[in-house]
């Protein structure tokens, strides 16, 4: 058996070892955008507010804050 890899084998692990990592940041990067959209959720409920979030592939793009029927605090937009 030849201890040797040959040239197809080490595309195929540099490959693998790419992809896994671009995954692990892709799970990262959903994680933290989550963590951003549950910390400004939670300033409004606190503030007796009402949250207003969209999100688009997991990274929020839209948040207002809605205080009552006419008042409305804008954090991002």
């Amino acid at each position: 058996m030849n201890s040797h890899m040959n040239k197809g084998s080490a595309v195929a692990v540099v490959a693998s070892v790419a992809i896994v990592i671009v995954g692990i940041l892709m799970i990262t990067n959903l994680y933290f955008n989550s963590k951003e959209i549950q910390a400004a959720a939670n300033t409004c409920y606190d503030n007796g507010g009402l949250p207003i979030v969209e999100k688009t592939n997991g990274k929020l793009t839209y948040f207002k804050c809605k205080m009552d029927e006419t008042d409305e605090i804008q954090i991002m937009d």
